[in-house]
Protein backbone atom coordinates (compact mmCIF):
# COMPACT_ATOMS: atom_id res chain seq x y z
CA UNK A 1 0.00 0.00 0.00
CA UNK A 2 1.80 3.09 -1.09
CA UNK A 3 -1.23 5.65 -0.40
CA UNK A 4 -4.24 5.72 1.19
CA UNK A 5 -7.51 8.10 1.39
CA UNK A 6 -7.96 11.00 4.50
CA UNK A 7 -10.84 13.42 4.63
CA UNK A 8 -9.48 16.14 4.81
CA UNK A 9 -10.55 19.90 6.27
CA UNK A 10 -8.64 22.96 4.74
CA UNK A 11 -10.54 25.79 5.71
CA UNK A 12 -14.41 26.83 6.48
CA UNK A 13 -16.28 24.81 3.98
CA UNK A 14 -13.90 23.43 2.50
CA UNK A 15 -13.75 19.22 3.06
CA UNK A 16 -11.98 17.16 0.61
CA UNK A 17 -10.69 13.37 0.38
CA UNK A 18 -7.29 12.94 -0.20
CA UNK A 19 -4.72 10.98 -1.48
CA UNK A 20 -1.93 10.55 0.90
CA UNK A 21 1.22 8.44 1.58
CA UNK A 22 0.59 5.22 3.70
CA UNK A 23 1.69 5.85 6.94
CA UNK A 24 4.77 3.61 8.65
CA UNK A 25 5.62 2.47 12.09
CA UNK A 26 8.27 4.91 13.69
CA UNK A 27 8.78 3.62 17.10
CA UNK A 28 8.48 0.35 19.24
CA UNK A 29 5.43 1.30 20.45
CA UNK A 30 3.88 1.99 17.02
CA UNK A 31 0.87 0.37 15.62
CA UNK A 32 -0.98 0.53 12.16
CA UNK A 33 -4.44 0.07 12.36
CA UNK A 34 -7.21 -0.74 9.22
CA UNK A 35 -9.79 1.67 9.89
CA UNK A 36 -13.01 0.59 9.21
CA UNK A 37 -15.60 2.78 10.93
CA UNK A 38 -15.67 6.44 11.99
CA UNK A 39 -18.39 8.27 13.52
CA UNK A 40 -18.88 12.22 12.39
CA UNK A 41 -19.09 14.25 15.60
CA UNK A 42 -20.15 17.53 16.45
CA UNK A 43 -16.46 18.62 16.68
CA UNK A 44 -15.63 17.42 13.13
CA UNK A 45 -18.93 19.63 11.74
CA UNK A 46 -17.63 22.22 13.64
CA UNK A 47 -14.04 22.35 11.91
CA UNK A 48 -16.15 22.03 8.28
CA UNK A 49 -18.69 24.73 8.82
CA UNK A 50 -16.31 27.18 10.62
CA UNK A 51 -12.60 26.51 10.45
CA UNK A 52 -12.80 26.27 14.18
CA UNK A 53 -14.12 24.38 17.45
CA UNK A 54 -14.09 26.62 20.20
CA UNK A 55 -10.72 28.11 20.45
CA UNK A 56 -9.06 25.76 17.98
CA UNK A 57 -8.55 27.49 14.40
CA UNK A 58 -7.61 25.28 11.03
CA UNK A 59 -4.46 26.90 10.03
CA UNK A 60 -3.37 24.29 7.75
CA UNK A 61 -5.06 20.81 6.32
CA UNK A 62 -5.97 18.74 8.94
CA UNK A 63 -7.51 15.00 8.98
CA UNK A 64 -10.50 14.95 11.12
CA UNK A 65 -11.65 11.95 12.80
CA UNK A 66 -11.60 10.75 16.59
CA UNK A 67 -14.46 7.93 16.95
CA UNK A 68 -12.77 5.05 15.09
CA UNK A 69 -12.65 1.40 15.20
CA UNK A 70 -10.76 -1.22 12.65
CA UNK A 71 -8.44 -3.92 12.96
CA UNK A 72 -4.60 -4.09 13.61
CA UNK A 73 -2.75 -4.24 9.86
CA UNK A 74 0.62 -4.17 11.94
CA UNK A 75 1.39 -5.28 15.23
CA UNK A 76 3.74 -3.32 17.01
CA UNK A 77 7.34 -4.18 17.00
CA UNK A 78 8.18 -4.59 21.05
CA UNK A 79 5.49 -7.51 21.45
CA UNK A 80 3.36 -5.76 22.84
CA UNK A 81 0.45 -5.04 20.77
CA UNK A 82 -2.35 -7.24 19.95
CA UNK A 83 -1.73 -9.18 16.90
CA UNK A 84 -2.52 -8.21 13.21
CA UNK A 85 -6.34 -9.20 12.94
CA UNK A 86 -7.60 -7.64 16.23
CA UNK A 87 -10.36 -5.49 16.29
CA UNK A 88 -9.88 -2.66 18.49
CA UNK A 89 -11.44 1.08 19.03
CA UNK A 90 -8.97 3.79 19.33
CA UNK A 91 -8.40 6.15 22.06
CA UNK A 92 -8.36 9.36 20.90
CA UNK A 93 -5.73 10.98 23.62
CA UNK A 94 -2.16 10.97 23.48
CA UNK A 95 -0.61 11.88 27.19
CA UNK A 96 2.83 10.43 27.63
CA UNK A 97 3.34 12.40 30.75
CA UNK A 98 0.14 10.36 32.16
CA UNK A 99 1.18 7.00 30.63
CA UNK A 100 4.40 7.80 32.83
CA UNK A 101 2.43 8.02 36.21
CA UNK A 102 3.25 11.55 36.71
CA UNK A 103 0.67 13.69 34.68
CA UNK A 104 -3.08 14.68 35.31
CA UNK A 105 -5.94 12.73 33.90
CA UNK A 106 -5.65 12.48 29.86
CA UNK A 107 -9.01 14.62 29.30
CA UNK A 108 -7.30 17.81 31.38
CA UNK A 109 -3.91 17.45 30.55
CA UNK A 110 -2.91 20.59 28.96
CA UNK A 111 0.04 18.72 27.26
CA UNK A 112 -2.17 16.01 25.70
CA UNK A 113 -3.30 15.74 21.81
CA UNK A 114 -6.03 14.73 20.55
CA UNK A 115 -6.68 12.84 17.53
CA UNK A 116 -7.99 15.51 14.64
CA UNK A 117 -7.14 18.30 16.98
CA UNK A 118 -6.40 22.31 15.65
CA UNK A 119 -5.60 23.26 18.92
CA UNK A 120 -1.36 22.75 18.36
CA UNK A 121 0.13 24.04 16.19
CA UNK A 122 1.12 21.88 13.75
CA UNK A 123 -2.22 20.53 13.92
CA UNK A 124 -2.80 16.79 15.36
CA UNK A 125 -4.20 15.17 12.32
CA UNK A 126 -7.22 12.56 13.17
CA UNK A 127 -8.22 8.98 12.40
CA UNK A 128 -10.40 9.61 9.26
CA UNK A 129 -7.86 7.63 7.43
CA UNK A 130 -7.85 4.29 5.18
CA UNK A 131 -4.55 3.22 7.64
CA UNK A 132 -3.50 5.38 10.72
CA UNK A 133 -0.48 4.77 12.99
CA UNK A 134 -1.06 5.12 16.40
CA UNK A 135 0.90 3.84 20.01
CA UNK A 136 -0.58 0.55 21.11
CA UNK A 137 -1.30 2.17 24.55
CA UNK A 138 -4.45 3.78 22.72
CA UNK A 139 -6.12 0.39 21.56
CA UNK A 140 -9.06 -0.84 23.25
CA UNK A 141 -9.63 -4.56 22.16
CA UNK A 142 -13.12 -4.78 21.18
CA UNK A 143 -15.13 -8.22 22.97
CA UNK A 144 -16.37 -10.44 22.30
CA UNK A 145 -19.94 -9.39 21.07
CA UNK A 146 -19.39 -6.44 19.78
CA UNK A 147 -19.73 -5.09 16.00
CA UNK A 148 -16.25 -3.16 14.63
CA UNK A 149 -19.03 -0.67 13.52
CA UNK A 150 -20.40 -0.28 17.49
CA UNK A 151 -16.71 -0.02 18.45
CA UNK A 152 -16.13 3.54 16.75
CA UNK A 153 -19.47 4.54 19.09
CA UNK A 154 -17.22 3.69 22.07
CA UNK A 155 -15.91 7.46 22.41
CA UNK A 156 -19.14 9.44 22.56
CA UNK A 157 -20.52 6.29 24.63
CA UNK A 158 -17.14 7.38 27.30
CA UNK A 159 -17.69 10.68 27.55
CA UNK A 160 -21.68 9.69 28.17
CA UNK A 161 -20.34 7.67 30.95
CA UNK A 162 -17.91 10.14 32.75
CA UNK A 163 -20.73 12.70 32.53
CA UNK A 164 -23.08 10.11 34.59
CA UNK A 165 -19.92 9.17 36.51
CA UNK A 166 -19.87 12.74 37.32
CA UNK A 167 -23.22 13.31 37.94
CA UNK A 168 -22.98 11.00 41.35
CA UNK A 169 -26.05 8.80 42.54
CA UNK A 170 -28.67 8.53 39.69
CA UNK A 171 -30.49 5.55 41.11
CA UNK A 172 -34.18 6.49 42.38
CA UNK A 173 -33.55 10.31 41.29
CA UNK A 174 -35.23 12.41 38.64
CA UNK A 175 -33.05 13.06 35.64
CA UNK A 176 -33.33 15.48 32.76
CA UNK A 177 -31.22 15.87 29.72
CA UNK A 178 -31.13 18.85 28.04
CA UNK A 179 -30.13 18.12 24.55
CA UNK A 180 -31.13 15.22 22.01
CA UNK A 181 -27.66 14.58 20.36
CA UNK A 182 -25.94 11.77 20.65
CA UNK A 183 -24.07 12.02 23.50
CA UNK A 184 -27.80 13.33 25.10
CA UNK A 185 -29.32 9.96 23.59
CA UNK A 186 -26.22 7.86 25.12
CA UNK A 187 -26.65 9.75 28.66
CA UNK A 188 -30.37 8.73 28.63
CA UNK A 189 -30.24 5.88 28.14
CA UNK A 190 -26.98 5.22 30.64
CA UNK A 191 -29.10 6.66 33.40
CA UNK A 192 -31.90 4.53 32.61
CA UNK A 193 -29.76 1.32 33.08
CA UNK A 194 -28.18 2.91 36.53
CA UNK A 195 -31.67 2.91 37.77
CA UNK A 196 -33.10 6.82 37.47
CA UNK A 197 -36.79 6.72 38.61
CA UNK A 198 -37.36 8.71 35.36
CA UNK A 199 -35.37 10.41 32.34
CA UNK A 200 -36.81 13.33 30.88
CA UNK A 201 -34.91 14.69 27.51
CA UNK A 202 -35.56 18.19 26.16
CA UNK A 203 -34.57 19.46 22.36
CA UNK A 204 -35.85 22.16 19.90
CA UNK A 205 -36.45 19.34 17.26
CA UNK A 206 -38.75 16.10 16.96
CA UNK A 207 -36.66 14.02 14.91
CA UNK A 208 -33.68 13.39 17.63
CA UNK A 209 -36.25 13.49 20.56
CA UNK A 210 -37.88 10.04 19.23
CA UNK A 211 -33.92 8.77 18.57
CA UNK A 212 -34.37 9.31 22.86
CA UNK A 213 -37.57 7.89 23.86
CA UNK A 214 -36.09 4.72 21.46
CA UNK A 215 -32.75 4.75 23.82
CA UNK A 216 -34.71 4.41 26.82
CA UNK A 217 -36.13 8.19 27.67
CA UNK A 218 -39.20 7.61 30.08
CA UNK A 219 -40.56 11.46 28.34
CA UNK A 220 -39.18 13.71 25.95
CA UNK A 221 -40.45 17.86 25.65
CA UNK A 222 -40.29 19.56 22.44
CA UNK A 223 -39.49 23.18 23.11
CA UNK A 224 -39.07 26.19 19.99
CA UNK A 225 -36.57 27.60 22.69
CA UNK A 226 -35.41 25.70 25.83
CA UNK A 227 -34.20 28.47 27.17
CA UNK A 228 -37.22 31.04 27.29
CA UNK A 229 -39.91 29.38 29.11
CA UNK A 230 -41.93 28.33 26.00
CA UNK A 231 -44.87 26.14 25.92
CA UNK A 232 -43.20 22.33 26.62
CA UNK A 233 -40.08 23.50 27.94
CA UNK A 234 -39.76 21.80 31.17
CA UNK A 235 -40.88 23.58 34.28
CA UNK A 236 -40.56 20.99 36.77
CA UNK A 237 -37.31 21.10 38.64
CA UNK A 238 -34.79 17.68 38.86
CA UNK A 239 -32.63 16.08 41.09
CA UNK A 240 -30.22 15.39 38.22
CA UNK A 241 -29.65 17.87 35.15
CA UNK A 242 -27.04 17.32 32.77
CA UNK A 243 -26.97 20.14 29.90
CA UNK A 244 -26.00 18.34 26.51
CA UNK A 245 -26.76 20.85 24.27
CA UNK A 246 -23.62 23.20 24.15
CA UNK A 247 -25.56 26.18 24.03
CA UNK A 248 -26.43 29.42 26.15
CA UNK A 249 -30.34 28.69 25.67
CA UNK A 250 -29.70 24.77 26.81
CA UNK A 251 -27.44 26.47 29.74
CA UNK A 252 -30.56 28.23 30.88
CA UNK A 253 -32.60 25.77 30.83
CA UNK A 254 -30.36 23.41 33.09
CA UNK A 255 -30.21 25.91 35.63
CA UNK A 256 -33.82 26.76 36.13
CA UNK A 257 -34.87 23.08 35.56
CA UNK A 258 -32.22 21.97 38.75
CA UNK A 259 -34.00 21.18 42.10
CA UNK A 260 -32.77 22.38 45.34
CA UNK A 261 -30.24 20.94 46.10
CA UNK A 262 -29.71 19.51 43.23
CA UNK A 263 -26.54 18.50 40.78
CA UNK A 264 -26.10 20.08 37.37
CA UNK A 265 -23.93 18.80 34.90
CA UNK A 266 -22.30 20.40 32.12
CA UNK A 267 -21.83 18.19 29.08
CA UNK A 268 -21.77 20.19 26.47
CA UNK A 269 -18.75 22.44 25.33
CA UNK A 270 -20.09 25.86 25.59
CA UNK A 271 -18.56 29.04 23.56
CA UNK A 272 -15.51 29.66 24.71
CA UNK A 273 -16.45 33.86 25.22
CA UNK A 274 -18.11 34.79 28.67
CA UNK A 275 -21.88 34.37 28.96
CA UNK A 276 -23.76 35.59 31.99
CA UNK A 277 -24.90 33.05 33.95
CA UNK A 278 -27.57 32.67 36.62
CA UNK A 279 -26.11 32.75 39.51
CA UNK A 280 -28.40 33.94 42.65
CA UNK A 281 -30.50 30.74 41.39
CA UNK A 282 -27.73 28.27 41.78
CA UNK A 283 -26.76 29.96 45.10
CA UNK A 284 -30.71 30.34 46.46
CA UNK A 285 -30.80 26.51 45.61
CA UNK A 286 -27.98 25.23 46.73
CA UNK A 287 -27.31 23.51 43.05
CA UNK A 288 -24.36 21.57 42.83
CA UNK A 289 -22.50 22.20 39.36
CA UNK A 290 -20.13 19.76 38.14
CA UNK A 291 -17.93 19.63 34.85
CA UNK A 292 -17.41 17.14 32.51
CA UNK A 293 -14.76 17.62 30.15
CA UNK A 294 -14.39 14.37 27.29
CA UNK A 295 -13.44 11.11 29.57
CA UNK A 296 -10.21 9.53 30.64
CA UNK A 297 -10.83 5.61 31.40
CA UNK A 298 -13.87 5.83 30.40
CA UNK A 299 -13.68 3.41 27.88
CA UNK A 300 -13.16 -0.18 29.35
CA UNK A 301 -16.24 -0.15 31.40
CA UNK A 302 -18.38 1.16 28.01
CA UNK A 303 -17.12 -1.78 25.81
CA UNK A 304 -17.53 -3.85 29.25
CA UNK A 305 -21.37 -3.12 28.77
CA UNK A 306 -21.58 -2.74 25.54
CA UNK A 307 -20.55 -6.34 25.65
CA UNK A 308 -22.71 -7.29 28.53
CA UNK A 309 -25.74 -5.89 26.19
CA UNK A 310 -26.50 -2.99 28.73
CA UNK A 311 -25.15 -0.56 26.51
CA UNK A 312 -27.49 -0.70 23.19
CA UNK A 313 -25.32 2.35 21.02
CA UNK A 314 -26.95 0.59 17.82
CA UNK A 315 -30.20 2.98 17.41
CA UNK A 316 -27.84 6.33 17.45
CA UNK A 317 -26.57 4.91 13.87
CA UNK A 318 -28.60 6.92 11.43
CA UNK A 319 -26.66 6.27 7.65
CA UNK A 320 -23.99 4.94 6.65
CA UNK A 321 -20.99 6.53 4.14
CA UNK A 322 -18.45 5.25 2.05
CA UNK A 323 -15.54 7.89 2.98
CA UNK A 324 -15.27 8.75 -1.00
CA UNK A 325 -18.77 10.29 0.00
CA UNK A 326 -17.49 11.94 3.02
CA UNK A 327 -18.54 15.87 1.62
CA UNK A 328 -22.17 14.06 1.33
CA UNK A 329 -21.99 12.46 4.97
CA UNK A 330 -21.18 15.24 6.46
CA UNK A 331 -23.88 17.26 4.85
CA UNK A 332 -26.11 14.51 5.73
CA UNK A 333 -24.62 14.74 9.64
CA UNK A 334 -25.35 18.63 9.76
CA UNK A 335 -29.14 18.24 8.80
CA UNK A 336 -29.72 14.94 10.12
CA UNK A 337 -32.11 15.80 12.98
CA UNK A 338 -29.90 13.34 15.38
CA UNK A 339 -28.46 10.36 15.72
CA UNK A 340 -25.24 9.54 14.06
CA UNK A 341 -23.75 9.54 10.47
CA UNK A 342 -20.75 6.68 9.86
CA UNK A 343 -18.06 6.94 7.49
CA UNK A 344 -16.55 3.44 6.00
CA UNK A 345 -13.23 2.81 5.05
CA UNK A 346 -10.97 -0.55 3.87
CA UNK A 347 -13.99 -1.05 0.61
Amino acid sequence: MTDVRAVVVRGPGDLAVERRPAPRRRGPGDVLVQVLFGGICGTDLSYWRHGRAGRSVVRQSMVLGHEVSGTILEASDDGASPEAGTAVAIHPVVSPLHWSGRGPLRNVDPEASYLGSAARDPHTDGAFCDVVRVHRRTLRLLPEGVEVRDGALAEPASVAWRAVDRAGQVSGRSVLVVGAGPIGCLVATLCRSRGAREVTVVDTAEQPLAIAREMGATSTSLAADVGTGSTGAPMTTRDVVLECSGSAAGLRTAIRSTGISGVLVLVGLQAPEPQPVAIMEIMSREITVVPSFRFDGEMGPVLEAMAGGTLDVGPLVRAEYPADEAPAAFDRAANAGGGKVMLTFGQ
